[in-house]
């Protein structure tokens, strides 16, 4: 079709190169439009409520058991030892504990696992992913009986 003329051609489309580049504003564009959503998600449901729990915290408690405003440091006082009390001893008692049976099973399992692992990764591609396979299925047990459990919960009356 021949061209008339009083019709201009478009003008050129301005081309995007890599490692072009961007302005400091273009920079924060970007980043605002890439990272922005997830960091507005974090803020909301993770940091805000962690300030608030933090804020909390240095709340007195009430009469029935709530919280009331005179702020005062009380708790971080009762929790460092303060005015030490039996509950006191207990928490430091039950955390000593947890961090012996922890290293403990920590330590089997380093035992009963690098060996395995080392085992596994010297067999040939197929029978590895066999191996492989054979090791993750005892952790599907839990979703397995998680799944087993809500169709009782949610299952319709029999007759």
């Amino acid at each position: 079709m021949p061209r008339s003329d009083h019709t201009r051609p478009a003008p050129p489309r301005p081309r995007v190169l890599a490692g072009e580049r961007l302005t400091v504003a273009g920079q924060l564009g970007r980043a605002l439009l890439t990272s922005g959503p997830g960091v507005a998600w974090l803020l909301a449901f993770f940091f805000l409520p962690l300030l608030l729990l933090l804020g909390a915290s240095f709340l007195s408690r009430g009469e029935l058991g709530g919280i009331e405003l005179p702020f005062t440091t009380e708790n971080y006082r009762r929790l460092a030892g303060f005015g030490c009390s039996a509950s006191i001893r207990c928490i430091r008692s039950s955390s000593c504990a947890a961090w012996r049976w922890g290293r403990a099973t920590a330590g089997l399992c380093a035992l009963a696992g690098l060996p395995l692992a080392f085992y596994i990764a010297g067999l040939p591609a197929r029978a590895r992913n066999l191996a492989l396979v054979l090791v993750m299925i005892p952790f599907w047990t839990n979703l397995l009986i998680r799944t087993y459990a809500w169709q009782i919960l949610l299952a319709p009356e029999a007759g």
